[in-house]
């Protein structure tokens, strides 16, 4: 029983290490994949917030 415990303890360090190298190249590896996923999609890359009383509907 005490194995089986020391086990799930070193498999959880080992998880949480794992995580902790990966966290800085995240971004990097989330844009590859959604590359892979979808290559012809573009990335928004600037983005401006207009205020509400500016928009203007669309004529339809």
């Amino acid at each position: 029983m005490e194995a089986a415990f020391v086990e799930f303890a070193l498999f959880a360090v080992a998880v949480v290490l794992v995580y902790r190298i990966l966290r800085p190249v995240q971004a990097h590896l989330e844009s590859l994949i959604l590359r892979l996923l979808d290559p012809k999609e573009r990335r928004i890359t600037d983005a401006e917030i207009v205020p509400e009383n500016n928009r203007k509907k669309r004529k339809e």
